[in-house]
């Protein structure tokens, strides 16, 4: 999930991010510290809540894991959405709890915000006051502003940070994000720019990235048209999930990865501290090994790495790259899908329609939920489920991966 800067926590009791480590660069006692990854991975309740409010969308991006649906809202309706947000936001973790020791915070992660959700959303902050709030958009909230109850002087919600995807310049952009109707950038820009009103007065503007074979070269194009014009505070550069066959035509290489990288490096050492690299899968990891080669990777990941809750730091030439386990996905969040269930990371791959009517999908589906659900017991549910359906499946092609690695170590 988005975090808005590198945050290394102090970490006195060992968390689950600890033993992914030793299972990754230790030879033995792999089952008991599996053991006790899993039972950490279980304590650590997520602090933040990922929202799916609407399924549709006015895009038809080729690195979106979404297919093309028609309108959810009927789902969230007769589900009761909105009384399933209110009961679990109630009892989020505040930032005096471990382990992350952050304010909680709900994200509106998909796919456009429509009028209907500001309610909703303006009523989490009364519940919740010391909610974050978040909104991932490709710019078409500014649909919004039309509405006679809406507009950018006088927005009904403000937000803690919003994040805008821009997947490069112009033609780029709407090569990836939309092919057909080319008017995506323009949406995306004319949202950065409406953006800053619908904020707190400490809020923050990111742009996000999604690296492919067709943006991998454009990246300090990119940069310079954001942070020259004052667009944006952050960018949160990311490489998307291979292991979607949608994305199998524009998965970046392994010498595109070089390509990028280096570009990604040049414009860290210009804008220290607002640019993030993350990646999210060890295929990604795979080819950053090719790239770096294993001794050095060795040596770095071994000794020179930071902990925070379930991602780890380490740093290369300069340029810090953060890691996001596939099998630690719990801890990046809660997520409530359109229909009110409880679902896994990569649900979003199928309809609405498929998940609710399809034995093939079940497995994506945690739990419809009710409103009446305890937090804690729900997101350990949620672990739960994720370990024996995906988890421990992830946690074996991680370890096989730094099996090799470790090798030349002991």
């Amino acid at each position: 999930m988005n975090q808005p800067k590198i945050k290394t926590t102090k970490i006195f009791v060992k968390q689950s991010i600890q033993y992914w480590h030793l299972l990754m660069t230790q030879k033995n006692n792999h089952e008991e510290l599996k053991k006790k990854l899993l039972h950490s991975l279980k304590l650590e309740i997520p602090n933040i809540i990922s929202l799916v409010m609407e399924r549709t969308c006015n895009l038809n991006c080729r690195h979106c894991c979404f297919q093309t649906e028609k309108t959810s809202q009927k789902y969230s309706q007769k589900n009761n959405l909105d009384v399933i947000i209110y009961n679990l936001v109630k009892q989020m973790p505040s930032a005096q709890d471990s382990p992350h020791f952050e304010r909680p915070c709900l994200i509106h992660t998909g796919r456009t915000l429509k009028l209907w959700h500001l309610d909703i959303l303006s009523k989490v902050k009364k519940i919740k006051p010391d909610l974050e709030l978040g909104l991932i958009d490709n710019g078409s909230f500014t649909n919004l502003f039309e509405s006679t109850v809406c507009n950018q002087r006088n927005f009904p919600i403000k937000f803690d940070f919003i994040d805008i995807s821009i997947e490069g310049p112009k033609k780029i952009h709407n090569l990836q994000r939309d092919p057909a109707g080319q008017k995506a950038f323009t949406t995306a820009v004319n949202g950065l720019k409406q953006a800053k009103k619908m904020l707190t007065k400490d809020g923050r503007l990111s742009a996000l990235m999604t690296l492919t074979s067709l943006n991998y070269n454009h990246i300090e194009e990119t940069v310079k048209f954001l942070f020259s014009k004052k667009y944006v505070d952050e960018l949160h550069i990311t490489t998307m999930n291979p292991a979607l066959p949608k994305n199998f035509q524009i998965e970046i290489s392994v010498e595109q990865l070089k390509i990028a990288l280096e570009q990604i490096k040049k414009v860290c050492q210009q804008y220290k501290r607002r640019i993030f690299f993350k990646i999210y899968n060890y295929q990604d990891l795979s080819k950053l090994i090719e790239i770096i080669g294993e001794k050095k990777f060795r040596q770095i990941f071994i000794n020179k790495i930071f902990f925070s809750t379930g991602v780890i730091t380490f740093n290369l030439n300069g340029l810090n790259i953060m890691y996001y386990p596939s099998s630690m996905w719990p801890l990046e969040s809660f997520l409530i899908d359109a229909d009110a269930c409880n679902r896994t990371a990569y649900s979003h791959s199928y309809t609405l329609c498929q998940l609710r009517n399809n034995s093939n999908f079940k497995k994506y589906t945690v739990t419809q939920l009710t409103g009446e659900e305890n937090y804690k017991q729900a997101c350990q549910k949620q672990t739960m489920y994720w370990w024996k359906y995906f988890g421990q499946e992830f946690l074996d092609k991680e370890q096989m991966l730094f099996k090799n690695i470790r090798a030349d170590h002991i």
